[in-house]
């Protein structure tokens, strides 16, 4: 991942991908120190003899994951990450691959409260390093000391500025429900929605992630795509639906089970360009995307077309940051993620054949779904 590395106490970032630039800004509960030191020529000093000390790093957009280049670490001086308000217990980030540790040669360790220290007391040579693979929008670094006696941790803090977006609508979106239509902003845990496979299946969980201020001509993987009326087959929309780029679309047709041997297959939007209709959004500088899970991989009717619910695999868990992770757990830690994960129909992401696919469509002007299969 290519990173951004932060610098003082506020300032203005220039995005990559999926953000232009944006602002940051750096507190602290006690006195921030801003130092050089060591391997590490700019950093942050945190836990300067003084108590418990925390540092926020703030970003007024989400950003992608971030390094963390570490010296100077104490061994009775555990320094802890908060994500988005929650505790990040390292061992087990490493263990899910939302985090990766590089121990500096063995001179650092991680404790088994889930925070790291350096192994020896004293002078460190090298520095260690913890990627991480999950998004947000605050980043809090949290040094303790052992009643004063030495100091705490010098960290470089580095960015990657381009977020995974998953799929999922704009507002305006109208969802079919039990009790018709509704705005995909007007839907609740709970609501009841139609489904393809299993009838009117409640919502388990809803949440949004927005964007401002973004580049749209450079901010491409936040482009959305715009689906015109009639695009993906007579009243497919029925209106203009647009949606996040990897959010995907129904293929129930001769075509692709020809191609695929399979009678239903789910293609994203951005693959869906070459049929006539459809289109990249580029003249929108915010963005907000709304996110609907349910406790099965669904498909459902968004203005009339047919398209996916939230697909809860290992990288959307990811895409949504740990304050959307902690509220999905919280609200059922029995969830099977397997489970949830699961497409009921294959995927068709990429390759030859996803091209051939919607050539063909677009060449015969083939609906998506024919209307024999609708149900």
């Amino acid at each position: 991942m290519p990173f951004t590395r932060i610098f003082g106490t506020s300032g203005t970032i220039a995005g990559t991908g999926g953000n232009s630039s944006f602002s940051h800004s750096t507190s602290s509960n006690e006195a921030l120190t801003f130092i050089s030191y060591g391997n590490i020529p700019n950093g942050y000093w945190i836990g300067d003899r003084d108590g418990t000390e925390t540092h926020t790093h703030s970003f007024s957009q989400l950003v992608g994951g971030a390094r963390i280049e570490f010296n100077a670490t104490n061994t009775g001086e555990p320094t802890f990450i908060v994500l988005d308000g929650v505790l990040l217990d390292l061992n087990a980030a490493v263990a899910a691959g939302d985090a990766t540790f590089s121990d500096g040669d063995g001179e650092y360790t991680l404790t088994s409260t889930g925070g790291f220290v350096g192994v020896v007391d004293g002078p460190l040579t090298n520095s260690g390093f913890i990627t991480l693979n999950i998004p947000f929008t605050t980043l809090k670094i949290e040094g303790t000391n052992n009643g004063g006696l030495t100091n705490g941790s010098v960290y470089a803090l580095s960015v990657e500025t381009d977020p995974p977006v998953p799929p999922c609508f704009l507002p305006g979106t109208r969802i079919l429900t039990r009790r018709g239509e509704v705005a995909v902003e007007d839907l609740s845990a709970g609501d009841l929605v139609e489904t393809r496979d299993r009838g009117s299946q409640p919502i388990l969980w809803i949440g949004s992630t927005k964007f401002e201020d973004i580049d749209p001509v450079r901010a491409k993987s936040l482009r959305p795509i715009r689906i015109r009326p009639d695009a993906l087959g007579p009243g497919m929309p029925i209106r203009t639906l647009t949606v996040s780029r990897q959010h995907r679309f129904l293929f129930a047709s001769k075509i692709a089970e020809r191609l695929f041997s399979k009678s239903e297959v789910l293609v994203p939007a951005c693959k869906l360009l070459p049929l006539p209709g459809v289109e990249e959004v580029t003249d929108l500088s915010s963005v907000t995307y709304v996110h609907i899970l349910f406790a099965r991989h669904e498909v459902i009717w968004a203005n009339g077309a047919m398209t996916e619910s939230l697909f809860l695999g290992p990288q959307t868990l990811k895409s949504l940051g740990q304050s959307a992770r902690a509220e999905i757990v919280a609200l059922r830690p029995d969830l099977d993620h397997a489970a949830t994960a699961r497409h009921p129909r294959p995927r068709a992401d990429t390759g030859k054949m996803v091209k051939q696919l919607v050539a063909r469509h677009a060449k015969h002007g083939t609906p998506l779904v024919a209307p024999s299969t609708i149900l």
